[in-house]
């Protein structure tokens, strides 16, 4: 049994063990040779292992002797000895610095400038990895795996897990990860280069909600968290396009994943990864929505830019805040002209009197009525304002110059837009779902389907998500 102060190789002296697996051991040592300290991995040879952890042993090994790399481990030597039993032992380099799994068991949160940073340089190890001639992948990207070093830059480690080829259809292979970090093809064996880009957006996602990713609620296979940050909203569908459940979805490379990240360019995704980066960008200036709202708009003949024809509604568009107005209702009839006017006014003056009796004597009927016409003229006088801010829906009501704020709804936990229709009826319901609780406007009843649909699409193109269309 190993203890500190034993000399391994004639070399190292074993100073600190780091875990408490028996079978797999990582002690820091000092190098009496360097004078320095590093990082030893010991595999026991003994019974309870299993063939399978001697190969991804040496495999790591092998990978770290022929890599080089700033921000990853040093290769230094591998050996065998014999004590209580056999070893096998990889010598690494020491990284100086904390684990990001060590800092949240701490209770460290980070900031968007953090994670940025972060994921910029992960990505540019992944870059390097993934460029290899044949790949490599590293398989188990989590929080205990990267390093945050004394000198601030970050550093990835363990490369217990690597893959450097694809097994062949037919043969075996070995299943390794961590749950909650691994994607569903690498359980299949079949892990690509952006399996890792998976494991990268889990990562960021514990790190940005302290939560392990295994234990958040999940929405048609995909992570919700949205409703535990506050982080920008273009940064958190970035990272849910990292962590897309299927592969196709997905950035095709951490180098498009990096690319988009510097330049912001966060929409149109899908369209990034099948053509080059300047096609797509260009795509993406001229289309204002994405293909679901095209095919949303199409089937109601509207245009993001612009209200349906004969609409009294307006928008004011300024960068990503806009603002819906929507008249007061105005009278029910215009008259077109002087002699529509003086028929008015003659059957008023003759059926005035009867109707002011009538009320007097009914006083169910009058208040009634009375609460009607108080509508009314509310509806009358009323202005509908829907401010589409950088992080809030707003809906405000503006009667004789006072505003009135009738609901504030976060952007980020807007996930999807519902936009049922009951067609018999001309009727229609806008409904915003934000995981936990919906929203159903029921203040826009004034407004034709057809405006409904339009501000369904302003909302969708806004907040960047989903129309989802129901017929009644």
């Amino acid at each position: 049994m190993l203890v500190n102060g034993n000399i391994l190789n004639d070399r190292y002296t074993l100073q600190k063990k780091l875990g408490d697996n028996p079978l797999r051991q990582t002690w820091l040592a000092k190098d009496n040779q360097l004078k320095n300290l590093v990082i030893l991995k010991l595999l026991v040879f003994g019974t309870p292992m299993q063939w399978r952890d001697l190969t991804l042993f040496e495999r790591e090994a092998t990978i770290l002797k022929h890599i080089s790399h700033p921000r990853i481990p040093e290769f230094i030597e591998y050996f065998t000895f014999e004590a209580d039993c056999s070893y096998f032992v990889l010598v690494q380099s020491y990284i100086p610095g904390h684990s990001l799994q060590n800092l949240l068991d701490r209770g460290r949160r980070f900031t968007a400038l953090d994670l940025e940073s972060l994921a910029t340089q992960i990505l540019e190890i992944l870059i390097y990895l993934h460029q290899l001639n044949p790949p490599v992948l590293h398989r188990d990207i989590k929080p205990s795996n990267i390093i945050w070093g004394e000198d601030n830059s970050i550093y990835l480690i363990d490369f217990g897990a690597v893959q450097i080829e694809t097994p062949k259809t037919g043969s075996s292979f070995t299943v390794v990860g961590t749950y909650g970090y691994t994607p569903i093809e690498q359980f299949g064996g079949k892990a690509v280069p952006n399996s890792d880009l998976y494991a990268l957006g889990c990562t960021l996602i514990h790190l940005l909600t302290g939560i392990s990713p295994a234990e958040l609620p999940q929405r048609s296979g995909k992570i919700y968290f949205r409703n535990l940050t506050d982080l920008d909203f273009q940064f958190i569908r970035w990272i849910e396009w990292l962590s897309e459940p299927i592969a196709e979805k997905r950035p095709a490379s951490a180098a498009i994943a990096l690319a988009s990240l510097k330049t912001k360019n966060f929409q149109d995704r899908e369209i990034s990864k099948y053509l080059p980066k300047n096609i797509a960008r260009s795509i993406a200036n001229v289309l204002l929505v994405k293909p679901n709202q095209i095919i949303f708009a199409n089937q109601f003949g509207l245009k993001s830019n612009k209200p349906p024809k004969k609409s009294n509604i307006t928008l004011d568009r300024t960068g990503e805040v806009a603002n819906i107005t929507i008249p007061p209702l105005g009278m029910f009839f215009k008259l077109k002209d002087a002699s529509e006017f003086i028929a008015l006014a003659i059957v008023s003056s003759w059926l005035g009197p009867l109707f002011l009796f009538f009320l007097a004597t009914n006083p169910l009927f009058s208040s009634v009525l009375s609460c009607g016409l108080i509508f009314y003229i509310y509806q009358l006088l009323t202005t509908i304002n829907l401010y589409l801010g950088t992080k809030y829906l707003s809906i405000v009501y503006k009667i004789l110059g006072v505003n009135y704020t009738l609901l504030k709804i976060p952007k980020n936990r807007i996930t999807q837009l519902n936009f049922i229709v009951d067609r018999p009826r001309k009727r229609s319901l806008i409904e915003i779902d934000c995981g936990d609780k919906q929203h159903i406007l029921n203040i826009l009843g004034r407004c034709s389907i057809r405006e409904k649909a339009w501000i369904t699409l302003i909302l969708s193109d806004w907040s960047n998500s989903p129309i989802v269309q129901e017929n009644l």
